[in-house]
């Protein structure tokens, strides 16, 4: 139930290959070596395309929540937001029916739709198995080798979002329960909202999803309040021990430190202090921005920090077609300070123009507005060199 990096166990895919191959022996064996090899591989292709999309109808029908849903072959993933519109990811696996959800949805009992996966798993797998050690047909073969190797890596998955944990624990289902309408509030950039939502969670995280709400938290706090409250938030939260979000935290505190700086409100004498860790955090968490589709944000912030003006309008474009309508506002922004500060005026107010068109209340539009209608500033010094107090 997401598209990040697959992160299996090895142990259980090694369990479920022997499986396979002694069961590929015994074939060989019961038909003489006169094995139907093209039924066999048809059979495992179709298997391993069938599966997933049956997968997220069953999670969808059990009661599980949904906030997007994705399909794709190769390395582009068509994606829709159903609180925010259609938009490509990059990176997707080669073949991926997708549906985005992390617990219950409401009305249902929390550990429901993930009982339910784990019962169709195990039906599945159970099936797989004894197609492989029965059947003599290559076809059948191939499509129960395609259901034990899928069955297999669904319980050697280890996300955070894996099923196993919130099937078996209830507090595991209740804290996921929570997060799909923050997500869905986030879409439609209802910042408000997110930051009420997100009023209890304790600022130094004692679970994943508290991480999670928190990165969410400080993106709201970004537009409501000030860059600096939401990079005050990150900090506290990373003082907690080490979950499978932090990486996340890291990230958005990256963000945040940048967006501070561009808004004028980190102190002239600290922008030194602040660029650099800026710039170390990007290098230290590339790895995982690239599996959350935000290593174009980061590209962004160093080339800007760089002084690379057409880096940097590349990489804002870039970053701003990965983005679902309404949330590119920030990247045309900084791609019109980018054009301000090479010196490109009429560059600079199409990019303005398109963030207006796509969020004109963003904080980082109105920074870009300032920079390029004030005629002392349009040669694009922005907030970089505007000391303010923090």
């Amino acid at each position: 139930m997401g598209v990040a990096a697959v992160n299996l166990r090895s142990w259980p895919m090694t369990v479920a290959f022997l499986l396979v191959l002694a069961a590929f022996v015994r074939l060989l064996a019961a038909t003489d070596g006169d094995l139907d090899g093209v039924g066999a591989v048809l059979g495992l292709l179709v298997g391993l395309l069938a599966l997933p999309p049956l997968t997220t109808v069953v999670w969808a029908a059990g009661g599980g929540s949904v906030y997007a849903a994705g399909v794709g072959v190769g390395l582009r993933l068509w994606y829709h937001q159903f609180a925010s519109g259609r938009f490509v990811q990059v990176r997707a696996l080669p073949f991926a029916v997708y549906l985005g959800g992390f617990g219950a949805a409401d009305g249902r009992r929390p550990q429901t739709p993930f009982r339910v996966m784990l019962a169709f798993a195990a039906a599945i797998g159970a099936a797989g198995l004894a197609t492989v050690a029965l059947t003599t047909s290559g076809w059948l073969f191939g499509l129960g080798a395609a259901a034990l190797i899928c069955v297999t890596s669904f319980f050697a998955d280890r996300r955070p979002v894996a099923p196993l944990p919130a099937a078996l624990s209830e507090f595991e289902a209740r804290s996921r329960a929570r997060l799909t309408s923050v997500v869905l509030a986030v879409q439609r950039r209802e910042d408000a909202e997110v930051v009420r939502m997100t009023a209890d969670v304790p600022a130094v995280p004692g679970h994943w999803t508290d991480s999670y709400l928190l990165a969410l938290r400080a993106g709201a706090l970004e537009e409501t309040a000030t860059a600096t409250d939401a990079v005050h938030t990150l900090r506290t939260a990373l003082t907690g021990p080490e979950d499978a979000m932090t990486p996340l935290v890291r990230t958005c505190l990256a963000i945040a430190l940048f967006r501070a700086v561009l808004r004028g409100e980190i102190a002239s004498e600290h922008h030194a202090s602040v660029v650099a860790e800026i710039r170390e955090r990007a290098a230290r968490n590339a790895d995982f921005a690239r599996s959350m589709e935000l290593a174009e944000v980061l590209a962004v912030q160093t080339a800007y920090l760089d002084g690379d003006w057409p880096r940097a309008i590349a990489h804002s474009r870039r970053a701003a077609r990965r983005q679902p309508p309404g949330h590119r506002a920030e990247a045309y922004a900084i791609a019109a300070l980018a054009a301000a500060a090479n010196g490109d005026r009429s560059r600079a107010a199409r990019y303005l123009k398109a963030a207006r068109r796509n969020n004109p209340a963003a904080r980082l539009v109105q920074v870009a507005a300032t920079v390029l209608e004030t005629p002392d500033r349009s040669d694009g010094s922005t907030a970089l060199e505007t000391p303010t107090s923090a």
